[in-house]
């Protein structure tokens, strides 16, 4: 019994790793469709690793994306202060269109920040498939 109990206990070195705080930076969060209803852009700033709090939220950005296929302009708004910008469309509006090009800009603190992509049709799906098997779990 004894030899079990060496068994089950163990030696733990605690390491107390000290890391730089460093630089904060904007992190943008956003995943844009060609969906209809508002779309969503959340900007916050970066913290350092150990920190454990939520990472703080980023206001007063000016947050715009650009169809450059039609140079048409959506400008997304965070009216709650939360960091969250919206666009919300008009009846029947959307924002993305299969094939069209798109720039993401966003103005912080002096900074300018940019992002281009397309948008892509997703693939079919041509079939779905499963199998069930007797598993020894």
């Amino acid at each position: 019994m004894f030899f079990i109990g060496l068994l089950l206990t163990g030696c733990q070195d605690v390491i107390d790793i000290s890391l730089p705080a460093g630089q904060s930076q904007l992190a943008v969060d956003a995943f844009l469709t060609n969906q209809s209803g508002a779309q969503q852009i959340v900007l916050t700033q970066t913290i350092s690793y150990f920190d454990n709090q939520p990472c703080p939220p980023v206001n007063g950005a000016t947050v715009k994306v650009t169809d450059n296929t039609n140079s048409k302009m959506y400008t997304f708004a965070d009216s709650s202060n939360t960091g969250i910008y919206v666009w919300k469309p008009n009846v029947g509006d959307t924002l993305g269109i299969i094939g069209h090009h798109y720039t993401l800009s966003i103005s912080y603190n002096g900074d300018n920040y940019s992002a281009t992509s397309v948008l892509n049709p997703v693939p079919p799906i041509d079939s779905i498939t499963y199998s069930y098997g007797k598993g020894n779990f």
